[in-house]
């Protein structure tokens, strides 16, 4: 969880960091549809993603964090 202190709003932050391992990838989807019955993914859930092959995006995790944080 993240508190944007300014807005006084919670984010939840989330890192799904082997989705090239299927098991993995199968339970944090089902995670995520689990947040949507309450939280907004792209408003308060922000989602960074990687795999073994894609490593994580460093300029999108910092343009998240202005964008959401700031």
């Amino acid at each position: 969880m993240v508190l944007n202190v300014r807005k006084r709003k919670t984010l939840y932050w989330e890192h799904l960091g082997l989705l090239s391992e299927y098991d993995y990838a199968q339970k944090n989807f089902s995670k995520i549809n689990d947040y949507e019955e309450g939280i907004m993914l792209g408003k308060d859930l922000i989602i960074i993603m990687e795999t073994g092959d894609a490593p994580i995006n460093t300029k999108l995790v910092e343009e998240k964090l202005k964008l959401y944080c700031l």
